[in-house]
């Protein structure tokens, strides 16, 4: 998980005493090491991805998330440099025909005011047609 040498007792230190001081006062989540760095990287490429789909859309255009990817065989094919990974594909175009059902939980169902379980007011059920 850590480097060998100085760099890497230096960052196992670090990582103890923001532990400790998580315990008396709240601490940003700063991602330590090659898996904490990986999962930052998804988050952020994730939001990046979320703003592209929206874009598209604005433009008529279908978008479709995929995950569940073999990223090494990915990345080959398309000539990523090893130092890079794929977190996820984003394919673009015309939808052949449109999606009539939608797997996504209904508003009132993810939307919260202030606390989980607080339903906001304004929000209505949707309608499947």
């Amino acid at each position: 998980m850590f480097t060998r040498g100085p760099l890497g007792i230096l960052n196992c230190i670090k990582v103890a005493l923001f532990c400790v001081l998580s315990w008396f006062r709240p601490m940003p989540e700063i991602p330590f090491g090659r898996r904490g760095m990986i999962d930052y990287g998804a988050r952020h490429t994730a939001l990046a991805a979320q703003t592209f789909m929206l874009a598209a859309s604005a433009f008529g255009l279908d978008t479709c998330p995929m995950e569940g990817i073999d990223p090494r065989r990915v990345a080959r094919i398309v000539g990523l440099p090893k130092h890079m990974s794929v977190v996820m594909i984003v394919p673009v175009g015309f939808a052949a025909k449109p999606a009539n059902f939608s797997p996504r939980f209904p508003p009132v169902e993810v939307f919260h005011c202030n606390r989980f379980g607080e339903a906001m007011s304004g929000i209505k059920p949707v309608r499947s047609s």
